[in-house]
């Protein structure tokens, strides 16, 4: 059976993967933030590392944590289809295997103010904290299924009816995501 060891306060979530026990995933909800086109910036080259991700997309933290899994299994297996773990995480959320496609849906807006941010870390490494590099004001991941935009999720994942009533939206979101290796 997978066990996850989640450590979850207020706001903050930090997952150690089961799978990968030498990296931990932290996940970071933030509203109000001023520098979205200078975070977009300095993440296209390369100065800071981790996922900003389009919140509207994101049904629950669960979701991001199968994403962050696949891709720390991809980095740790050097089967990365993309250049590091962060867009990895972008990618493996996307129920395309286009790149760009991934990027433009899942990625963040630098002309929007709210940012779930995901960040992989490996034992023993000590990155800046978010905070310092992102300014916005940092709320509970709770907020996440709230902002939720479910119908372009069940249009972008291509959920049907039928599916829909036999079980959770989340639950065909994480099914496509597990599944996308497979196809």
């Amino acid at each position: 059976s997978l066990r996850v060891d989640l450590v979850a306060s207020r706001t903050m979530t930090t997952i150690q993967l089961p799978l990968s026990p030498l990296h931990q995933v932290e996940i970071r909800l933030y509203e109000n933030v001023t520098n979205m086109k200078e975070l977009k910036d300095m993440l296209m080259k390369g100065e800071i590392n981790f996922a900003g991700l389009d919140p509207s997309l994101i049904l629950s933290e669960y979701q991001v944590m199968i994403a962050a899994q696949i891709a720390t299994l991809k980095l740790v297996r050097s089967e990365l289809v993309t250049k590091n773990v962060h867009s990895e995480i972008i990618y493996r959320l996307s129920a395309s295997t286009n790149i760009s496609t991934a990027f433009s849906k899942f990625g963040f807006k630098a002309d929007g103010s709210t940012l779930l941010a995901v960040r992989v870390v490996e034992g023993g490494e000590n990155p800046v904290s978010l905070d310092e590099i992102i300014l916005g004001t940092e709320v509970p991941l709770g907020h996440l299924e709230g902002r939720a935009d479910r119908d372009k999720i069940r249009k972008l994942y291509k959920v049907i009816a039928m599916e829909a009533e036999a079980g959770s939206l989340l639950d065909s979101v994480i099914c496509r995501i597990g599944a996308a290796d497979c196809a």
